[in-house]
């Protein structure tokens, strides 16, 4: 087991600690209340969960409702897919127990061993977190640039790198790397400095993906110690570093369409140009 600032490493799979937190809460709620065998108690439990969830979804999504419009179900999709993005937990906590309390309502008081029991337990990962000790992101990092399929590797190091940049660490054998890859193409396509860094993987096999979805950039390739050195826990790991190597913000996981363009938005960032 290894506790990192972004994740759990337990035997080879990775658990981003935030969704750890919601995950054995919810489990926590479910169990805690359905040992009562009330039917009722169970239906303000479920419901409550479902609408916390889409609530907190959707607060943390409409922010960046303005970069969605155009785009045929983006706030849907930003919503409801859970594989990706982040949720408001303020929202959540009081959309979710003004559902259970307006199901069970007198029988409300019910839920509270419930709810205080799924609190402790769903709070306790977040307190095996670690902050990150890495604020800046070391000029000399060494990487390999590749401008175009069957051109050699350029080596270069990170402050050679135009900044601002929103950097992506991935990898084609990575399923979320790939889910997250169209709405990064989309970012860099409209102008936003996106710069992806491949984990060390076949050059020629990786340009044919990124020609494939229409990424219209130079890529670069970790050759051997980037991850390491900008802490990467698990794939894909997106970084927003200013100008000078300060890291601005740091996430673990597939990032939606509206989480990217909140990145984007809290920080100033804008579009410069972009391909048509």
């Amino acid at each position: 087991m290894q506790l990192t600032p972004d994740a759990l490493k337990l035997l080879g799979p990775t658990f981003d600690w935030n969704r750890l937190a919601l995950l054995l809460g919810t489990l926590a709620l479910l169990t805690l209340v359905g040992r009562r065998r009330d039917a009722l108690l169970d239906r303000a439990a479920l419901w409550g969960l479902v609408a916390g969830l889409l609530s907190g979804r959707l607060a943390a999504t409409l922010p960046s409702w303005s970069a969605l419009q155009g785009q045929d179900w983006g706030l849907a999709r930003s919503v409801l897919d859970l594989r990706t993005g982040t949720l408001s937990l303020g929202w959540a906590l009081v959309a979710g127990l003004l559902t259970m309390l307006l199901i069970a309502r007198r029988r409300a008081p019910n839920l509270l061993p419930g709810l205080f029991g799924a609190a402790l337990i769903g709070v306790a990962p977040l307190l095996l977190k670690s902050a990150p000790t890495l604020s800046t992101v070391p000029g000399s990092l060494p990487l390999e640039r590749y401008a175009s399929p069957g051109e050699p590797a350029t080596p270069v190091i990170f402050r050679d790198l135009p900044g601002p940049a929103l950097v992506n660490v991935w990898a084609l054998w990575c399923p979320p790397c790939r889910l997250e890859m169209p709405v990064l193409v989309n970012a860099a396509r409209r102008g936003y400095p996106v710069t992806l860094v491949d984990s060390a993987e076949p050059p020629a096999t990786v340009a044919a993906y990124l020609r494939s979805v229409g990424f219209p950039g130079a890529y670069f390739r970790d050759s051997g110690p980037a991850s390491a050195a900008l802490q990467v826990s698990g794939l894909p790991t997106t970084l927003l570093v200013a100008p000078d190597g300060r890291i601005l913000e740091r996430h673990f996981g597939p990032l939606s369409a509206a989480q990217l363009q909140s990145i984007f938005d809290r920080n100033g960032l804008q579009p410069q140009g972009g391909v048509k």
